[in-house]
């Protein structure tokens, strides 16, 4: 699989702080460099499916692997057309958890703009279109203005049908994101929270919800005990409570569980069996009791049937039959 690579170093001024967010977009069209300016490539797939945004957390030795795995396995696995983006907030998060959290609003709304400047610049009839050509030698920029003609109404391009994966922290930027753009144009289809990290009280405004996005996914691996990552509460329109929710098979340490969440949702676009069981409560998904309809957890469909909570219960390597 070809990767098509975009690097954009995005600057926002927030709350008097400048915050530092970077994308890098991969498809199947190759390498080209996007400059800031909000020009989209001609190598951006605008009939793709869907556009994906991966959001990572707190900085770590996680975030290369949460990217990594997530998108390779969405690229190769998914047998879908998309387009993966991922945003590194790393520089923005800085040296502390409680840092990383007071940014998660600046972060959002510097994805927000971006969002919407992918929007508008894709649906506006003139538009600027970039392609960068680079070679061992010389790199050679080219700039090209399309005109259109439209007549009525358009269909909005799938490509802009947008699908947040956030883990830790990161699943409340995407929260944040889809609640402030779902009041314009621009619309977030779902939203998938992966172990959504824990907020002190002060900031329990900024974190996911059901009403963030037109289908809200969670998965928990890591809720139990001070030292847990995630929180346990239900967040989204399904929650999936991954062997409790807590203690994954073949993890020692909490940092083990957490990851845990999105190695299963990257082992979903291989495994067609990680499915849940449906819950009446949290006590019978506590006890292991659920005995109501299947829902298979994960994936990158844009919408599902199920709602409420389930329980999935996994082996203890990937991708986890």
């Amino acid at each position: 699989m070809l990767k098509f690579i975009i690097f954009v170093a995005a600057v926002a001024v927030c709350y008097g702080q400048t915050v530092d967010v970077r994308y890098t977009l991969h498809n199947k069209n190759g390498i080209v460099s996007m400059p800031g300016s909000g020009a989209i490539p001609n190598q951006f797939e605008e009939d793709a499916q869907s556009t994906i945004f991966l959001i990572h957390g707190y900085p770590g030795n996680t975030v290369t692997n949460f990217f990594q795995l997530v998108r390779n396995a969405i690229l190769e696995h998914s047998n879908q057309n998309v387009n993966v983006i991922e945003v590194d907030w790393t520089r923005a998060a800085g040296d502390s958890y409680t840092q990383a959290s007071n940014n998660m609003q600046s972060v959002a709304n510097n994805l927000g703009v971006f969002m919407q400047q992918l929007y508008t610049e894709i649906t506006n009839p003139t538009r600027t279109t970039t392609t960068t050509k680079t070679s061992t030698s010389t790199t050679e920029t080219s700039t090209t203005e399309t005109s259109t003609t439209e007549t009525g109404t358009q269909p909005v391009k799938s490509g802009l049908t947008f699908h947040l994966v956030g883990f830790d922290l990161g699943a409340h930027v995407a929260g944040i994101v889809g609640r402030k753009l779902n009041r314009g144009v621009v619309r977030v289809a779902r939203i998938t929270g992966l172990n959504p990290g824990r907020l002190r009280s002060q900031l329990s405004m900024q974190r996911l919800t059901a009403n963030s996005a037109s289908y809200v996914e969670v998965i928990h691996t890591d809720t139990l005990g001070v030292l847990a990552n995630g929180i346990g509460d239900r967040m989204g329109d399904v929650d999936f409570y991954a062997n409790g929710g807590n203690n994954q098979p073949g993890c020692y340490s909490h940092s083990c569980c957490h990851d845990r969440a999105f190695e299963l949702f990257a082992a979903s676009m291989i495994n067609p069996l990680l499915s849940g069981r449906g819950c009446n409560s949290m006590s019978q998904m506590n006890l292991n009791l659920c005995r109501g309809s299947s829902l298979r957890l994960g994936g990158i469909e844009l919408s599902k049937d199920g709602n409420g909570i389930y329980r999935i219960n996994t082996s203890r390597r990937f991708p986890f039959y």
